[in-house]
């Protein structure tokens, strides 16, 4: 995940997110022994990817600034900004990963047709310029809503259409609706902005990853919930600790100061790949959490062929 983090750098955004999400999901699969994972590799790099880029849509640059202060409040709430940034990141991400090992492929299958849905719509939109000539002319904080209620829209109707993928287009429209409570609770009644001017969206993905546990917790997917939490906590302390490295080098702490070659160093780099290691090493841990539990193979009640 650190070497994944280092390339997002040249891409960034949800794009960007997605490929470190892809790899340590991916890494995480073809590392555990076990073949039951194994014949869900596809599965585990979509889930990865696709949890990992809606941390995508949050900006953490500002909170940098903040880190690199002189006054103890400015430096304690940049850190503790990036704690909440950095485990929103590891939560939906490690959340929607568990599906993969805790859910049957039916359910999994489920998803198919109106994922496929929404990536049309956003298609679409983007083609026609719908979806930047709405963003400009209504920005709502700065953030992607019309991605988001586009998603709101499709999942609702595809719910209509097919009764038998109810299941995951209730769960697509949750997400999208929590999305709208945590920025219009968070952001639009109580007037939080973490990093003005830029967007808000930290406000919509706290809301969905409040959904996200809500949503294991009703299922009583106790391993999902696990999984969930390492990525909060790895997340978390991985963009703290990243930052923290940063600053010794821009400060030119200690050694630093000493010998040029690591004044030298890519310090904004590092701290990325920090923080894509740490959370990485985290939701591994989780996982091997998992394998010494020796948790049960999700129900193969599919052709296999069907997703992967």
């Amino acid at each position: 995940m650190a070497m994944g983090w280092g390339v997002r750098g040249a891409y960034g955004h949800s794009t960007g997110a997605a490929m470190p999400g892809a790899l340590v999901s991916l890494v995480i699969c073809l590392c555990a022994h076990r073949p039951d994972w194994w014949r869900r590799t596809a599965v585990f790099g979509f889930l990865g990817y696709l949890g990992w880029a809606f941390g995508g849509q949050a900006s953490y640059g500002i909170i940098v600034g903040y880190t690199s202060g002189t006054s103890f409040p400015n430096v304690y709430y940049g850190y503790a900004c990036l704690f909440i940034v950095g485990g929103i990141w590891g939560g939906i991400g490690a959340g929607l990963l568990s599906f993969g090992v805790t859910k049957p492929r039916s359910y999994l299958n489920m998803f198919i047709g109106p994922l496929t849905v929404i990536y049309v719509t956003w298609f679409f939109l983007d083609k026609v310029g719908l979806l930047d000539w709405l963003q400009q002319k209504w920005s709502i904080y700065d953030t992607y809503w019309v991605k988001s209620a586009s998603a709101f829209i499709a999942g609702s109707a595809y719910w209509l259409i097919d009764r038998k993928s109810r299941p995951a287009c209730q769960l697509v429209v949750l997400i999208t609706v929590a999305w709208w409570l945590g920025l219009g609770l968070l952001t639009g009644v109580l007037g939080l902005h973490m990093t003005p001017p830029r967007s808000d969206s930290w406000a919509a993905l706290l809301g969905v990853t409040v959904a996200i546990f809500a949503y294991l917790i009703k299922s009583k997917n106790w391993a999902g919930l696990m999984l969930a939490c390492y990525g909060v906590l790895a997340g978390g302390i991985g963009f703290a600790c990243g930052d923290f490295i940063q600053m010794l080098g821009r400060a030119k702490w200690g050694p630093i100061a000493q010998y040029p070659i690591l004044q030298k160093l890519p310090y904004w780099t590092l701290m990325e790949q920090t923080f894509g290691f740490i959370m990485g090493l985290g939701v591994a841990i989780g996982f091997i959490q998992l394998i010494r539990g020796q948790v049960a193979p999700a129900v193969e009640d599919k052709d296999q062929g069907y997703l992967n």
